[in-house]
Parts: structure tokens; sequence; C-alpha cells
């Protein structure tokens, strides 16, 4: 892929893009390693693995720098799929720039989306039925809770946008035609980042958001 075609990818899919593998034979319950968060500014974020940690994962202010923590063994008879989802809902929150300290039913409304958006398209969503299969999964006993990302509530993927927030790069060259539309997107991705920074609250950032989605769809983007 050329350098300047990955340069944008990278930019436009920093809001949430990671990547999740699983090692054959990991030292770690179930062998599993999930790694390569980043935040919004395209900075990567560390995925630490804490047999302390009380949850399955979370994002938390360590020393003054963002953190994203989680737990293998916590919940053990969790399926590797709703791991990944939960995993993939504390990387949004630190994407999405949400008050770490903080959590609210809209937050987490917006970051289970953005969640389900990078099982899509990193292909773990594939299975007819791996949606359903799924939000059957996050529904959860109350005595999980503690240990699962909050605030507690229904977690309706049903109510997320199909398209989500999250494009992977496919390994194939891309065509003219969707060259020009992802020259439109990259746009679309800088001035989301630009209206961003330039925030100083929720409401802010959920205008940019709105913006970013009105001005992705009249680039034609699949």
């Amino acid at each position: 892929m050329p350098s300047t075609v990955k340069f944008w990818l990278d930019r436009v899919f920093a809001a949430v893009l990671m990547t999740m593998l699983m090692t054959a034979g990991g030292a770690r319950a179930g062998g599993e390693l999930f790694d390569g968060c980043l935040d919004a500014r395209g900075q990567p974020i560390a995925a630490i693995v804490d047999d302390t940690l009380p949850q399955v994962a979370l994002a938390a202010q360590s020393g003054g720098r963002i953190e994203l923590r989680h737990n293998p063994a916590r919940l053990p008879e969790l399926s590797h799929r709703v791991r990944m989802f939960y995993f993939a809902h504390e990387c949004a929150r630190i994407a999405l720039g949400h008050p770490l300290a903080e959590r609210s039913a809209e937050r987490a409304r917006q970051a289970d989306c953005w969640a389900l958006a990078t099982l899509e398209r990193s292909g773990e969503m594939a299975a007819p039925d791996a949606r359903r299969e799924l939000e059957t999964a996050l529904m959860v006993e109350d005595a999980q809770w503690a240990a699962i990302p909050g605030p507690r509530r229904v977690i309706d993927l049903a109510a997320c946008s199909v398209k989500g927030g999250l494009r992977l790069p496919s390994s194939a060259p891309p065509s003219e035609a969707q060259m020009r539309v992802d020259r439109c997107v990259q746009g679309c991705g800088d001035r989301l980042w630009q209206c961003q920074n330039r925030c100083d609250g929720e409401t802010c950032r959920g205008r940019c958001l709105a913006a970013y989605g009105v001005c992705e769809k009249a680039c034609g983007a699949p």
C-alpha cells in the first residue's frame, strides 16, 4: 500500500483503530492478546495485562497518562468476542475523548456502538447470527456488572448504525473510485479532528461527530 494512502488511513481510523490478536499457546488465560488502541490524535495507548484488575477492561488516567488495562482471567466464562467488545468499548472511550473519570448512559451507548463497529470491520462479526449472539451474551447477570465497563445498562446493538465509526484498510490496492472516496473521507476525518480539538464538552464533541457522519455520507463511502 502506498505510504500516502497508509498515512491518511492511520489518521482517519485513529478514532478507534486497533488490532486484536490471538496468540497460540499464549501464557495468559485463553492465549488472548489485545493491543493497538489509538487515541483521537493517533497516539498509541498501551494495552496492559493486569491480573489484579477487578474489571474485564478499564481505561483510566495513571500518573498523568492514559492506560488501557485488561484482565483476561476476570469472568472466565466470557467468550473471546465478548472480551474483545469490552476492550473495544474502553478503547472507544479514549478515542472519543470521554472523561475517563465519568460514565454516563449516553457516553456508554456511543462507546458500545464504536466497539461494535470495530468488531464488524475486523471481520469478527462475519457469521450471520454474530450480532444477535453477541447482544444475547452481553445480557449479563447482576453479579457480573462489577467487573464490566459501566454504567449498568441494556446494551442495544440494534440501535447502532450499521456503518459504525471504523473502517479497516484492505490489503488489495484501492481502485481510482475508492481513492476519490478515500480522499474525501480523509478530509472529513481532518475536520473531525480539528473540530474536537476546539471542543470543551460532550455536546460539542457530539456535534463534531454528527457533522463527520454527514460529511462521510456525502463522500459516497460504503
